[in-house]
């Protein structure tokens, strides 16, 4: 059978049951059988690649709360105080300690980190040998832990404060730790290569 009477019996099946054929559909087309299911698999899956590919890559990076924290506690009652925290994290869990100074340290205990729409929150409390507990309730703003403290005992709250952190950058083993924001601001304002 040569190609004209193939296309001729292939028109007349075609119009007995009234489907017009394209000639794909034609046996013997480069983009008929196999070869056409193969390229629409593949297209689709390249489709997904790449789709995926754009998702992960508008996703934030995770955030890393380990290292030491500094900064104030602000109390109604009473003058701004040091506080200095030392975290550890790991995935979704936060450990270390809290205390008003490297040398006065407690433990950190339920210590939760959680992402929601670009808001990374803090959550932890530390217990006090007078059987107080304080409960933080911070939040990342601008590469700073800010947030509110509350005391509380037997259930009652006995204090609330408010807290503001800066990370500390490790400026070698021997020197000792600037809170980041302060080397910022000395680089801008020229002093920072006076600096022994």
């Amino acid at each position: 059978m040569n190609p004209t009477q193939k296309q001729f019996s292939l028109n007349r099946v075609a119009s007995r049951k009234q489907i017009p054929i394209s000639k794909s559909k034609q046996p013997g087309h480069p983009d008929s059988g196999p070869r056409r299911k193969t390229m629409t698999v593949l297209a689709a899956v390249t489709t997904l690649f790449i789709a995926v590919a754009t998702l992960s890559a508008y996703q934030t990076k995770p955030i890393n709360l380990t290292g030491v924290w500094t900064g104030t506690l602000y109390r109604v009652e009473d003058n701004p105080k040091s506080a200095y925290l030392d975290l550890k994290q790991k995935d979704a869990d936060l450990t270390g300690t809290a205390g008003p100074d490297a040398n006065r340290q407690d433990a950190i205990a339920h210590g939760k980190l959680s992402t929601v729409k670009d808001v990374t929150s803090v959550t932890f409390d530390v217990a006090q040998s007078n059987g107080g507990v304080m409960k933080f309730d911070l939040k990342l703003v601008d590469g700073r832990l800010k947030g509110k403290v509350t005391v509380e005992a037997n259930g009652k709250v006995l204090g609330e404060a408010t807290l503001d952190l800066g990370r500390e950058m490790n400026r070698g083993a021997s020197r000792k730790q600037i809170p980041i924001s302060s080397v910022i601001a000395e680089v801008l304002a020229g002093r920072w290569k006076d600096r022994s």
